[in-house]
């Protein structure tokens, strides 16, 4: 059941009714990512309301564009499958010659055109044009060349993201279309009849969830639904807020396989804004791409005619670029995160956004993550934010490069944000910290840097550690200003 469709099925059965009194024309049928074309083509049979179809069926492939004539012998082998009926006996022979003979006596694609019944039409149906190989680029021009005298309709789908080469074989194809089919996203109202069909239900504020969360887009709207169908929601008000959670894996791997498909550009500055974010700063996010400014603009281009917009943009459905996101790779999402923070380190970020994404990942590789982790947290505490301190300077300690006196430095940091509000952990990281250090001096900076503690249990040992540490510092001499000024704060 296609929503939402009514006006762009009109119009294809209006040209179906005029190609069987001999005036054919050729659709081009567009739209976004998921907006539904290849369901589109699929439907237009049924359009025909009576009139006698010969319908020829083609799904051009990435795969196989440069299989020569593949999709012209994919219509001939459809036509070739079509019951025998009072005058198609042309057709079904012109058909068995083209794969009978050499690949240099092919048979012409008109000629299986001309072999329709005389009563009836042919509908020619391609999908994903942009795929197509050369050679059936070329034959198809020339089948549908005469089509305004034949009876013969063609609809070849192209999402709106392909910008034919000028001059090209696609380019002539495309430009020769008759009547341009662009299909959008649904209303409120096709979402409700969505939701209705597939939970058996539709109470406002889910249904407003799923529209937030897929656009209405078809192929975001599907995916959405066959999950909640599947971890058993029922369209209610409070199942709403789970919806705009749900991620669809099966999703995630078609949009995986469609990115693959894409030029390098496209795919990393995909990449790059899901690390980013909607709001991305456009330079950091060419470098994080390894674009230039004009390959980025070129690429964002490209995206926002696929109708894919920007992270976070409901206009376009969050699932999309939450699908997007759970494609990439967890090694390639590690490296391009570490090389985030220091993009956005190097040009004057702020230095928790750096830190926001070496948080994400599980493996410090960026240089100077520790350094820019504690500036987090030294920010962080500066704004009253203890606890965000001490997660920064918890990721600071899984850098392999953290060892020595740099964690000892690291440690002592986690202490003084954490005897705000874990006293026991800030006990426990200085008493970890003091070894590490150099000299009784050192040890005893840190030390005192914990402060005051109204809770010092016994088993810590920082009582013991501390008094060592003043009469240490005392056996230096009264000389030792700073020693002395140590061991009285001790």
């Amino acid at each position: 059941m296609l929503l939402e469709r009514e006006t762009e099925l009109a119009l294809a059965a209006a040209c179906l009714r005029r190609a069987a009194a001999g005036h054919g024309s050729l659709l081009l049928v567009e739209g976004p990512l998921g907006a539904g074309r290849s369901s589109f083509l699929e439907a237009l049979p049924q359009q025909a309301s009576g009139e006698r179809i010969t319908v020829l069926r083609a799904q051009a492939s990435r795969s196989e564009r440069w299989l020569a004539f593949g999709v012209v012998d994919q219509l001939l082998e459809s036509a070739a499958c079509v019951p025998a009926t009072a005058g198609s006996g042309k057709a079904r022979r012109a058909c068995d010659d083209a794969h009978r003979g050499p690949v240099g006596d092919r048979v012409p694609l008109s000629a299986v055109l001309d072999g329709v019944p005389g009563d009836g039409a042919v509908l020619v149906l391609v999908d994903d044009l942009q795929w197509c190989d050369t050679e059936s680029l070329a034959e198809l021009s020339k089948g549908l060349a005469g089509r305004h005298g034949r009876r013969v309709v063609s609809a070849l789908s192209l999402p709106s993201g392909v910008v034919p080469a000028a001059g090209s074989a696609l380019g002539a194809l495309v430009g020769a279309a008759d009547r341009r089919i662009r299909l959008g996203a649904l209303g409120p109202e096709g979402v409700r009849r969505s939701v209705e069909a597939a939970l058996g239900g539709a109470e406002a504020e889910f249904v407003a969830a799923v529209r937030t969360r897929s656009a209405g887009n078809p192929l975001l709207l599907r995916s959405l639904l066959d999950e909640a169908y599947s971890r058993g929601l029922r369209p209610r008000a409070q199942d709403a807020e789970v919806v705009r959670t749900l991620r669809s894996e099966i999703l995630c791997q078609y949009l995986s396989a469609f990115l693959r498909s894409q030029p390098g550009p496209v795919r990393r500055t995909v990449h790059a804004l899901c690390v980013l974010g909607g709001d991305a700063d456009q330079r950091v996010a060419a470098l994080l791409a390894d674009l230039d400014a004009a390959g980025y603009a070129e690429a964002v281009g490209t995206l926002h005619r696929w109708g894919l917009g920007r992270p976070g943009d409901e206009e376009h459905g969050t699932l999309l670029w939450d699908a997007l996101a759970d494609g990439i790779p967890a090694d390639e999402l590690t490296v391009m995160r570490n090389r985030a923070a220091v993009l956005l380190h190097r040009t004057g970020h702020s230095v928790e956004a750096a830190a926001g994404q070496l948080m994400s990942v599980h493996t410090l590789r960026a240089p100077g993550a520790v350094r820019i982790l504690r500036a987090a947290a030294d920010r962080a505490l500066a704004r009253g934010a203890p606890r965000d301190a001490a997660r920064y300077l918890r990721q600071a300690l899984l850098d392999a490069s953290c060892t020595g006196l740099l964690r000892a430095r690291v440690l002592t940091d986690l202490a003084v944000a954490e005897r705000q509000f874990a006293t026991v952990a800030a006990l426990r990281h200085v008493v970890e910290a003091l070894p590490l250090f150099d000299s009784a001096l050192d040890r005893a900076a840190a030390a005192v840097q914990l402060g005051p503690l109204l809770y010092q249990p016994s088993e810590s040992g920082i009582a013991a550690l501390t008094g060592d540490l003043a009469a240490q510092l005392r056996t230096r001499g009264g000389d030792d200003a700073a020693a002395a000024e140590l061991a009285l704060r001790l």
